[in-house]
C-alpha cells in the first residue's frame, strides 16, 4: 500500500480527500497515488479535509497542550499524531450525534453484510439476519451500543488498542473498552 504507515491511514483517506478537495481531485482525478503525494506534500500545511476521522485544525485546537506546545504549527502538531497522539486517544475530529437513545442495525458499506454474534462474538452476517443495536448516547458524546437480543454491549476484548482487537459483547462495565464514538463518512454513511 502506498500509505507509509497504519497511523497514516488514519489521517489519510484517497476517496474522502478527492471528494472534500474539489481542485485536488481536478488535477489528480481518482489517482491513489498522486493523491497521497499531494497530501504528504501539501494537506496538512494547507488544513485540507484529508480523512472522515481526522481534522489538523481541530486536532490542534482541541489539545490545548498541544496548542501550548505548538501555537500554530500544523506539521508540528500532525508529527505528533503521527509519533505519539494516536497512543493516547486524543479527538482527531467532531463525533456525530445521531441522537441519545435510538435502535439500529450496523452494516458494512463495502460489502452486503451486516454486525450479527455468534456466541459473545460479534461476527459479520448476510443483511438479513443481522443483530439489531440499542444506542445510547453518554455525556461526554461516546455511545455505549447494547446488542437487542443478548443485552450485553459491544466491547473490544482486553481493552485492545491495535487494529484487528477483537470485538465482542460483554456485560457492561462502563469501560473505555465498550465507548464507541460514531463518525459521518463523506457519502453520508456512518
Amino acid at each position: 500500500m502506498l500509505i507509509s504507515t497504519a497511523i497514516e491511514a488514519i489521517a489519510f483517506d484517497p476517496v474522502y480527500y478527492a471528494e472534500m478537495n474539489p481542485d485536488v481531485k481536478a488535477a489528480y482525478g481518482d489517482d491513489a497515488l498522486e493523491l497521497y503525494r499531494h497530501f504528504a506534500t501539501f494537506a496538512i500545511a494547507d488544513e485540507r479535509k484529508t480523512s472522515p476521522v481526522f481534522d489538523i485544525s481541530y486536532y490542534l485546537e482541541n489539545n490545548t497542550d498541544l496548542k501550548a506546545a505548538f501555537g500554530t504549527d500544523l506539521n508540528l502538531a500532525y508529527n505528533h499524531f503521527k509519533t505519539s497522539g494516536y497512543k493516547e486517544t486524543r479527538f482527531t475530529n467532531t463525533p456525530a450525534n445521531l441522537g441519545n437513545d435510538f435502535i439500529a442495525k450496523i452494516d458494512m458499506s463495502y460489502a452486503s453484510l451486516s454486525l450479527g454474534l455468534e456466541g459473545d462474538n460479534v461476527v459479520s452476517v448476510d443483511r438479513g439476519s443481522a443483530s439489531l443495536w440499542h444506542f445510547t448516547r453518554q455525556t461526554d458524546g461516546t455511545y455505549t451500543i447494547q446488542n437487542t437480543a443478548n443485552k450485553k454491549v459491544l466491547d473490544v476484548y482486553a481493552g485492545g488498542k491495535t487494529n484487528g482487537a477483537n470485538v465482542q459483547t460483554y456485560t457492561s462495565n462502563d469501560t473505555q473498552a465498550q465507548k464507541w464514538y460514531i463518525f459521518e463518512n463523506v457519502n453520508g454513511t456512518y
